[in-house]
């Protein structure tokens, strides 16, 4: 018998998506000179599986789900998305992430009342 396909499932059988997502996070971080703790996979988690699922009801697009998850991810963690503030100072590439966190011609958001 021949196939014409053959399919894998790919999703923690043949790659291990947990700890790619663990390392990624991390490697972020570390390679933008920000300090990492592992509280931050936890809350980074928690946002990126309620942004997929407002998007797999079609609440969001793909571009907003990328970008939204780590909007979410900063304000919990106080670093904040707009160029005027600290995230000036940071490393170009970071900076160049966060700004296009802030949609076009908004204002710096508010901080969070846990970062004040």
């Amino acid at each position: 018998m021949s196939y014409i396909w053959l399919l894998f499932d790919s999703d923690d059988t043949l790659f291990d998506y947990s700890l790619a997502e663990t390392k990624a996070l991390r490697s972020t971080f570390e390679n933008f000179g920000q300090m990492y703790r592992f509280q931050y996979l936890q809350i980074y988690q928690l946002f990126n599986r309620q942004v997929w699922e407002e998007f797999e009801r079609g609440e969001t697009s793909a571009l907003e789900l990328r970008l939204k998850r780590f909007r979410f991810l900063f304000d919990e963690i106080c670093i904040s998305p707009h160029p005027s503030s600290a995230t000036a100072l940071l490393p170009t590439s970071w900076a160049g992430l966060t700004m296009a966190l802030t949609p076009a011609g908004s204002t710096p958001p508010e901080k969070p009342p846990h970062c004040r």
